[in-house]
């Protein structure tokens, strides 16, 4: 649903990459739907300086927002 946020964490965040396989679909979903990455893991992995400017980095204390604010969550691995 528009409006909707996509956080990537742990080994997730791999996939908010500039110019990954999946950039051009993150790229369109961005549009319409926050996506966004948990800055720890993104520390972690060293891709501080690796992400498109329309991600979203998140702390701990975002994520307990995002939880707050969004009814509904959907987790996968």
């Amino acid at each position: 649903m528009p409006g909707d946020t996509l956080l990537f964490i742990e080994d997730g965040v791999f996939t908010l990459i500039a110019n990954s396989m999946t950039y051009k679909i993150l790229t369109n979903l961005s549009e319409h739907h926050t996506i966004a990455g948990l800055l720890p893991d993104i520390h972690a992995r060293g891709l501080i300086n690796r992400l498109p400017e329309w991600v979203t980095r998140v702390d701990y204390d975002g994520f307990v927002a995002f939880t707050e604010t969004h009814t509904h969550t959907l987790s996968w691995t």
